[in-house]
């Protein structure tokens, strides 16, 4: 088994990739192997879902809507484009900005509109509150990664102010930058301290 490489470096962003790919070479080996949300749900959908409707993956346009024209790079990559079947994980890329542009070109106002509600497009807590990530640039992705370590490698969940140990999100030079830290006491006098920056 191959030593894991650390420090570990992720990004959903594409064109964050494509620059280390092109100009960091070195890098390379640090950067989990781990796809994006986006190509996530394109194996999802092209794998799992066609199997349990009995369909090839090919028979199955798929159509993400992203927040970043980077995501359509991302969905052209060969590392995603399935020779077997002749099909992508994600047919097709759509951003958010370029809904707006067809509801506004259409003359459709989505907080009026009888036929769609607002609600159908949020996902809405018990309490009333709208479902979303932690709110940073990067959606949330370093947060998750090293909140699963925290639980699955030391059983740490959440920040114990007591023990002095869970994952850390400071703020750095702007709300862009942050230091994201798995601090864990292994032993009485020895604490193991991960850091991640995005």
């Amino acid at each position: 088994m191959n030593e894991a490489k650390l420090p570990m470096l992720a990004s959903v962003c594409p064109g964050w990739i494509c620059y280390a790919e092109k100009t960091h070479g070195f890098i390379l080996p640090y950067i989990s192997q781990t796809k994006s949300p986006q190509q996530i749900m394109g194996s999802v959908v092209k794998n799992y879902l066609a199997n349990k409707l009995g369909i090839q993956p090919n028979n199955i346009y798929h159509v993400g809507v992203m927040m970043c024209y980077d995501k359509k790079l991302e969905a052209s990559r060969n590392d995603f484009f399935n020779q077997d079947y002749q099909t992508r994980d994600v047919d097709c890329v759509i951003t958010t900005g370029e809904v707006d542009k067809m509801f506004e070109e259409s003359n459709y106002d989505i907080m009026t509109s009888e036929e769609t509600s607002l609600d159908t497009f949020t996902k809405i807590s018990q309490q009333g509150e709208l479902l979303r990530s932690s709110g940073s640039a990067s959606g949330g992705y370093l947060e998750f990664i090293l909140e699963y370590a925290a639980r699955k490698l030391f059983n740490v969940t959440g920040v114990d102010a007591d023990k002095e140990q869970g994952v850390v999100v400071k703020i750095g030079r702007n709300k862009d930058f942050k230091e994201v830290t798995l601090e864990v006491k292994i032993f009485f006098f020895f604490s193991k301290r991960i850091f991640v920056y995005c």
